[in-house]
């Protein structure tokens, strides 16, 4: 049976929102009825009815009755504690809230490996910062997988790394550049010569002092199971470091690595393509439960512009 509308609120109806409370707290402030009624712009029977339905609720009077006025008993000195603590919280959280949709509205937060780093900020970046000066960029600098773990809980508008795409269902994924992984052989290597006398072998190489991607990033992952289906062997490695460091090193002659071939211009002669070929992507990923902002889609756009028409030209 449905129950007829009185207009009247009872006791039991009561569920202690903000506004309540922050009638409750007026009267207390106040210290009586007529000065909160006055106060809150509302009537004085109205607010004698909601404190009355507020105690009933409670079971238990949160005010004495004076001639003087009201005064809180210590059953109410708890509630009025907490009402405060919980008024104060929501204004905090909408408060919290306001902000991180101005910041959504007005800047965009991105994350990138250690070794895009240099394009973004040479490039990418003041690009967009160009054609809008309205919007703020925020940049950290991480690895793919710490980078993966921003994207899917939203702490970060845009990710970009290295990687293979893949299906997810924590995040969006675009890749912007593909490049082929390459084997980049040490300038004295044994294994180079033995190349040089027939076809590429990754076998040849066995055995030998490899040089070492960071650990827990995707190019370390890839290069461990790549020499691992080769049955190759690792010993310590001679050196490990960010990919600039190591196609640095390569420069001066150092190898035994896997690198993408996009990564810089490497050794023709000491470079070699994989059996069978592998490849990596450079990723731009952003939450599925965080639509991109404006500045954030901006800022993509710019992105795949960029990697498009200058990475690596």
């Amino acid at each position: 049976m449905n129950k007829k509308k009185t207009g009247l609120f009872k006791p039991e109806d009561i569920d202690f929102d903000t506004k309540i409370l922050d009638f409750i707290i007026a009267i207390a402030d106040e210290g009586g009825l007529s000065k909160a009624a006055e106060a809150l712009y509302l009537s004085q029977p109205a607010l004698s009815r909601y404190l009355k339905a507020v105690e009933t609720s409670l079971g238990t009077p949160i005010f004495f009755r004076r001639h003087q006025g009201l005064a809180l008993t210590p059953a109410g000195k708890v509630f009025i504690n907490g009402a405060r603590s919980m008024v104060h919280l929501e204004q905090e959280t909408l408060r919290k809230i306001q902000s991180e949709k101005q910041n959504r509205d007005t800047s965009v937060r991105i994350s990138v490996q250690s070794f895009l780093i240099p394009f973004f900020q040479a490039e990418i970046s003041p690009a967009f910062s160009s054609a809008f000066p309205h919007f703020a960029v925020y940049t950290q600098e991480g690895n793919d997988r710490t980078i993966r773990e921003q994207t899917s809980n939203g702490s970060i508008d845009l990710g970009f790394f290295l990687g293979e795409p893949c299906e997810t269902p924590y995040f969006f994924q675009k890749s912007l550049l593909d490049s082929e992984l390459v084997f980049i052989a040490a300038s004295k290597s044994p294994g180079l010569k033995r190349c040089r006398n027939s076809s590429f072998q990754l076998s040849f190489f066995a055995g030998e002092p490899v040089m070492a991607h960071l650990e827990d990033t995707f190019l370390s992952r890839k290069q461990n199971q790549i020499f691992t289906e080769n049955s190759i062997n690792q010993p310590d490695s001679c050196a490990r470091g960010t990919i600039k460091v190591l196609t640095d090193l390569v420069k001066l002659g150092y190898g035994n690595v896997i690198l993408p071939s996009k990564a810089a211009d490497l050794p023709r002669d000491r470079t070699f393509s994989l059996n069978p070929p592998q490849s990596c992507s450079c990723i731009a990923a952003w939450c599925r439960g965080r639509p991109l902002s404006v500045p954030a889609e901006e800022y993509l756009k710019t992105a795949e512009l960029k990697f498009k028409n200058e990475f690596f030209a």
